[in-house]
């Protein structure tokens, strides 16, 4: 029996990507059937432009993207950015440093600038590769930003990321949004309030016509909550963070069973794998 969704959203990391962070013949599989079924595919993930591109080729079947958590969205030609004001990022910077972080910032433009890190302290060892690979240093952030500031982020450790979250939640609750990420090191990041992946979802789902009710969310992250509960059926990985499997109204396979892949078959009986 056919059912009555339309579009399906999907995050990337830790759930559809296997944690070696491929894609699996079978995912492809399934996001290219959903195309031949006509059901519009948006990617819905914390990567901003430039950590996007080495798996672009094999989601090119996505219709819409939304990076960096919402707080960019790129949708049928046309792309909205929820940026911060300049006094936004450096009342973000100090608050960082109040609690013994160093700033990464990044632009709409995916690039990320740090300085000299000072305060990384256990995490350093980590992190230091990803900031040669990444990151641009400079020596201060007095000058002018070329492009609008879509995130500020602290690359620590979980203790002093549980702790930055902590303190977030005292004092900006409401002005900005706030998530944690656990990578190689750990990562707390901040965005405008604007900034989330079920208010970015929601101005697609508007341009195109189709109701949240007619839309299905995949997601595994604290930063997919939101997302998963407005959803009309809103599925968390197996592995996923807790906050997000409570959100969801259904529990998939995890991301390294192609758990995406499997409900996809069965929510569109008539997408089978190649």
């Amino acid at each position: 029996m056919k059912n009555s969704y339309k579009l399906v959203a999907i995050d990337l990391d830790g759930t559809l990507l296997r944690s070696d962070d491929t894609l699996s013949q079978r995912s492809a599989a399934a996001l290219r059937h959903l195309r031949r079924q006509n059901i519009p595919i948006v990617i819905c993930t914390g990567r901003g432009p430039r950590d996007l591109k080495p798996i672009l080729a094999e989601i090119s079947d996505a219709d819409d993207r939304i990076l960096c958590n919402g707080a960019l969205v790129c949708s049928r030609g046309t792309r909205v950015v929820h940026g911060f004001e300049s006094s936004d990022v450096f009342e973000i910077i100090h608050f960082l440093h109040e609690n013994g972080c160093d700033a990464v910032i990044q632009d709409a433009e995916g690039i990320r600038y740090a300085r000299p890190f000072q305060q990384i302290n256990e995490a350093y060892h980590f992190v230091e590769p990803v900031l040669r690979a990444r990151v641009r240093i400079v020596e201060n952030f007095s000058s002018p930003f070329q492009h609008p500031i879509i995130r500020v982020s602290a690359w620590t450790t979980r203790e002093r990321a549980e702790s930055l979250y902590g303190n977030y939640q005292q004092k900006f609750t409401g002005k900005y949004n706030a998530y944690l990420f656990d990578y190689a090191f750990w990562v707390f990041e901040m965005l405008n309030a604007q900034a989330t992946k079920a208010k970015a979802l929601g101005l697609i789902a508007e341009r195109t016509g189709i109701l949240p009710s007619h839309i299905v969310a995949f997601g595994d992250g604290m930063n997919d909550v939101e997302m998963l509960r407005w959803a009309g059926l809103g599925i968390a990985m197996s592995n996923g963070d807790p906050l997000a499997l409570a959100a969801a109204d259904r529990i998939a396979p995890s991301n390294n069973e192609d758990g995406v892949a499997q409900l996809i078959n069965e929510l569109f009986p008539s997408v089978q794998s190649d």
